[in-house]
């Protein structure tokens, strides 16, 4: 695995003995699947909170990332998702380093595996409205990106009164009629299956015009949740009012966290009911919410849902 696929880390001290060792593994582990068009990066996005290694997908003619995932990483658990945050952790794993390794670089490498199809549709003058990247193995709109105004005339409007939109204006580009072409973009062949009578694109990368517009994401299908693992039901603290000494409060969160004063401050200031700690065992969360209502907050450990395979 080439070096410029991992980002520098600037200050190798900001990160932890067991967040360096699990780096060190996730790099052994994925060196044999990670090729052209994948990046791993990692750091820590908020003073102390968890290092995050995101690693992303980008293809030769698609403009917006392919795939995007993130991976929260803590001192014995794991837990991953898009990048776009719909649907909540997609992946929790509890462990050792070495173990918490092997099962992040397993569900890296099941996503990196799938194969993937571009749509794309052409208007009558010959120019590109709309494109769809999806997971051929179950339909899942990965990216894709339409603009209204090369579409035919009134589509736009059409599929809107439908609800076929995400948010208040973004067309879903998966009730569309059949794309004009398809190319195969990624994984194995013997799982595509493009829509009948839709030919190959034949036009080399870079020959086609650039869909104009944003590109984004769609909400993932509900069965897209699966558990890696999970040896106990995570925790999380819930803030419901810091009471009459909210820098008191502030003051224990940092101590139990790190970081800075002002940021726990404003974590406990803000928005609520807010998570202050989460994916904690049970004796964890209690011990921390103890000294979070012997401060004067009101705060309850609630168990995290998680859901289990069919």
């Amino acid at each position: 695995m080439g070096d410029h696929m991992w980002f520098e880390i600037e200050d190798p001290s900001g990160l932890t003995a067991g967040e360096l060792a699990f780096l060190a593994a996730l790099r052994v582990r994925l060196a044999p699947s990670v090729g052209a068009g994948v990046e791993i990066r990692f750091g820590r996005p908020e003073v102390g909170g968890p290092m995050v290694v995101t690693l992303t997908v980008n293809e030769p003619g698609v403009v917006h990332r392919l795939i995007g995932m993130d991976l929260e990483v803590g001192v014995d658990r794991v837990r991953g998702g898009w990048l776009n945050g719909y649907g909540g952790p997609v992946v929790e794993a509890v462990g050792t380093v070495d173990e918490l390794a092997r099962r992040s670089a397993d569900w890296f490498r099941s996503e990196l595996d799938r194969p993937v199809l571009l749509y794309t549709w052409l208007n009558d003058s010959g120019r590109p409205y709309a494109v769809r990247c999806l997971f051929a193995d179950t339909g899942r709109t990965v990216s894709q990106t339409y603009d209204a105004r090369l579409a035919p005339p009134g589509q736009a409007e059409e599929l809107t009164a439908a609800g076929q939109v995400i948010g208040r204006e973004l067309i879903r580009t998966s009730a569309l009629p059949a794309p004009t072409h398809y190319r195969h973009l990624r994984g194995s062949s013997a799982a595509v299956a493009p829509p009948p009578g839709v030919p190959e694109d034949a036009a080399a990368d870079g020959e086609r015009e650039a869909v104009g517009g944003s590109w984004y994401d769609d909400e993932p299908e509900p069965t897209e949740f699966y558990l890696l693992v999970c040896d106990d039901v995570p925790y999380d603290v819930v803030l419901l009012d810091p009471g009459a000494r909210p820098l008191e409060v502030a003051k224990v969160l940092r101590a139990v966290v790190g970081g800075g004063l002002w940021g726990a401050k404003q974590a406990v200031t803000g928005e609520r009911p807010v998570v202050l700690l989460d994916g904690l065992r049970e004796d964890e969360a209690e011990q921390v919410a103890g000294r979070l209502r012997a401060a004067g907050a009101s705060v309850e450990v609630r168990p995290r849902a998680v859901g289990r395979p069919a």
